[in-house]
């Protein structure tokens, strides 16, 4: 706080903000954000499938079902592993409840291709709209994909 002088005489103390504090509690908050928040968007580890040309991310009304195929061929809905016979209950309550709502397969890029086909005909066979397969992008792939790739062109 500061005094102010004019003409010799002191007048009322002028206040003054003091934004040390306020910067060190907003540093403080940064930094236990960035902490929680990748622990909070933990997922089972998949390493997906990747593609040169994704398709754009189109903005939807209602939230996919997510549903991860693990390498062990195991089946997870959200972080909850299911069984098969609980996976089709599922798809079936969520049709009913929810007709327009899509399915997105979180699948590893590891496990054969009649795995992954023989869960998006269960999806089809429920009567979903339509279904996807979550991909990662470019910069997720290796080395030897990318020199498979600049071998076939």
């Amino acid at each position: 706080m500061k005094r102010r002088s004019i003409k010799g005489h002191f007048t009322a103390v002028v206040p003054e903000m003091n934004v040390t504090p306020l910067v060190d509690v907003v540093l403080v908050l940064l930094i236990i954000f960035m902490v929680v928040v990748p622990q909070l968007q933990r997922d089972i580890p998949v390493n997906l499938p990747s593609v040169l040309n994704p398709d754009p991310d189109v903005p939807q009304s209602v939230e996919p079902l997510v549903i991860t195929l693990a390498r062990d061929q195991s089946f997870f809905v959200g972080e909850r592993r299911v069984s098969e016979g609980e996976l089709q209950d599922i798809l079936q309550e969520t049709r009913v409840a929810s007709p327009e709502r899509r399915v997105v397969l979180r699948a590893d890029r590891e496990l054969p291709w009649q795995h992954v086909r023989s869960f998006l005909a269960v999806v089809q066979e429920r009567g979903f709209r339509g279904s996807s397969l979550m991909v990662g992008d470019r910069s997720q792939r290796t080395g030897d994909e990318a020199k498979e790739r600049e071998e076939d062109r």
